[in-house]
């Protein structure tokens, strides 16, 4: 309970105060170097300000309803980050990520890319 209480302070601190960080991994193929795409990666601020991985936190996430709002912070970055690269960018998602009710993947024009990335991986 204590671990929770204090993974659920380390959520509420980030999004209340702006510290959440999202990254971009290039995925690169190894045949030509090229950055074929990049893998977008949400990170918390510790208290000393270094990152780390929100997955350990995703379960206190889920069970406090702030899932959805790391979502919609990581698809509002990437949505800003394809507007800085010419290539695409994987957001990984859950189904209750896309039927939640105010879920931005039924409205967000970040999936009219998703079509290129589609159609260039099958050709593969």
């Amino acid at each position: 309970l204590l671990k929770s209480s204090v993974s659920y302070r380390v959520l509420l601190d980030n999004l209340r105060n702006n510290r959440l960080k999202t990254l971009y991994q290039p995925i690169v193929d190894t045949e030509t170097g090229e950055t074929i795409w990049y893998e977008s990666l949400l990170r918390l601020r510790r208290g000393d300000d270094t990152l780390e991985s929100v997955y350990p936190y995703l379960p206190i996430a889920r069970d406090t309803g702030l899932y959805h709002t790391l979502t919609r912070f990581v698809l509002h970055n990437a949505k800003a980050a394809l507007m800085q690269t010419d290539r695409d960018i994987a957001v990984n998602i859950t189904l209750s990520d896309i039927a939640h009710p105010g879920s931005s993947m039924k409205r967000s024009s970040c999936a009219r890319r998703s079509k290129g990335a589609a159609e260039r991986s099958s050709s593969r």
